[in-house]
């Protein structure tokens, strides 16, 4: 940790931290830096003031590298006082882009007037502006009042990775940081890393907990399709490193016992026939950039809502005891004549509750489908960090309902796209806030 020697500036500290015998000096820590102060009772704190939040004037904040403001009080003991959390968020476009769409620059702008409000500090950062050697990060924030800043901050307590495109989080530079971070024991990074299909289905379908929910998978090769066309009337090939339904394959058997496939990318109803397995298979290699590179998985008999599949979208987010419960749910539905529902492939959205009303009409089933998307929602990230051995905060889950209402986890993304429902957005950055405290008052590598 940085420490700053300078002549001794007083901070009020209030009665809820320390009584009439606070020492005369203590230890403020913020991020990576700390700095000896003169402490004083704040006698005069009354109900206006929040009882965990200790003022900070702007000399002081100026040596601790983050703005004036009062912040809240992570942890204190005799003799020192940590604040915040501070908290960095990652970003980078897609390699070559200079600068963020305005949605995004909204969301953050967003996140950080909230975290103001709850005595949090929060700044994006981009991965080349990191200055290990002097301990600052240069990044960009805004001040309570709305109006954008930039300058160089603290090393944050907690670092959220929300690079979006997997070519960027690729990059030398990028996974040099990471590995950084990593080693760091002073900062969080949660989120590290996008997943790769194939080691979600893995870690997922063997454990007892969670594999009733996985379809049957595999990598794909020709001897593994043939002895999955063998036992299931539907598959699907995926590749492993994409999202948003960007590359899926359907496979179809036809009524003369052939076969046909669709991509995703095939919009109408346009699809290659092959009258035999092999010949399937040596056109599927043809077709496919990087064949070893998907996996393939039984096709589910997806419920239909006016005859266009749909699936559920959830998010499951730690809470402020770190527990995962559910964020929200959506629901995506197909464009006529397409087998993905994701919006930029010509889905819609609808609201939960009325589509699973208007498919299953038993009261019943209607419940033990909600049940049954809780239970998965607690249940799977928890299982999923476990086997991967990798911190995560946050998860999106695609998940799909069948015709006998059975449901079916379908993809699972560690860089979920924005809600645009606006209860589920509202609860996810308030969940958000709520377990960067909790990562940064639980980080077992310590400051």
């Amino acid at each position: 940790m940085r420490s700053i020697h300078s002549k001794k500036p007083t901070v009020l500290i209030p009665p809820s931290v320390a009584d009439s015998n606070l020492p005369a000096t203590i230890l403020l820590q913020a991020g990576n830096r700390s700095l000896s102060v003169h402490a004083k009772l704040d006698d005069n704190s009354g109900d206006k003031k929040p009882v965990n939040r200790l003022e900070l004037p702007p000399y002081i904040a100026r040596l601790l590298a983050i703005p004036a403001y009062s912040y809240r009080i992570l942890r204190y003991d005799d003799h020192s006082i940590r604040i915040g959390p501070i908290v960095g968020i990652l970003t980078a476009g897609k390699p070559g882009e200079t600068a963020a769409s305005e949605k995004t620059v909204r969301r953050y702008k967003q996140l950080i007037l909230q975290g103001w409000a709850r005595g949090i500090f929060v700044y994006c950062f981009l991965p080349q502006a990191i200055s290990w050697n002097r301990g600052f990060i240069y990044g960009h924030t805004c001040t309570p009042n709305g109006k954008w800043l930039k300058g160089y901050f603290a090393i944050p307590d907690v670092v959220y990775n929300r690079i979006l495109y997997r070519s960027t989080e690729n990059q030398k530079l990028v996974q040099k940081m990471l590995e950084e971070f990593d080693e760091n024991p002073g900062v969080y990074l949660f989120n590290r890393r996008f997943l790769n299909k194939w080691e979600v289905a893995l870690a997922l379908a063997q454990n007892p907990q969670t594999r009733q929910w996985i379809p049957e998978t595999d990598i794909f090769s020709s001897t593994n399709l043939k002895s999955f066309l063998q036992r299931h009337q539907e598959l699907f090939l995926k590749p492993c490193h994409n999202s948003r339904g960007q590359g899926i394959v359907k496979i179809e058997r036809t009524s003369n016992n052939g076969y046909r496939y669709g991509r995703t990318e095939w919009k109408g109803k346009h699809w290659i026939y092959a009258p035999t397995p092999n010949l399937l298979a040596m056109r599927l290699r043809q077709n496919l950039k990087h064949p070893r590179q998907y996996i393939i998985q039984q096709g589910v008999d997806l419920a239909r809502l006016d005859g266009r599949v749909f699936d559920l979208r959830a998010q499951a987010q730690k809470n402020r005891q770190g527990q995962w419960i559910l964020t929200g749910v959506g629901v995506r539905i197909a464009a006529r004549n397409r087998f993905v529902t994701h919006v930029p492939n010509g889905g819609s959205r609808a609201e939960f509750y009325n589509v699973i009303r208007e498919v299953f009409n038993s009261p019943q089933i209607q419940k033990s489908i909600e049940q049954e998307l809780y239970k998965i929602c607690t249940i799977v990230p928890a299982v999923l960090e476990q086997e991967l051995n990798i911190p995560l905060g946050i998860l999106s889950l695609d998940i799909g309902v069948d015709s006998s209402a059975r449901l079916w986890i379908l993809e699972i993304n560690s860089k979920p796209a924005r809600f645009d429902e606006d209860d589920i957005r509202q609860r996810h950055t308030q969940l958000l806030l709520d377990y960067f405290i909790f990562a940064a008052e639980h980080n077992s590598k310590g400051r």
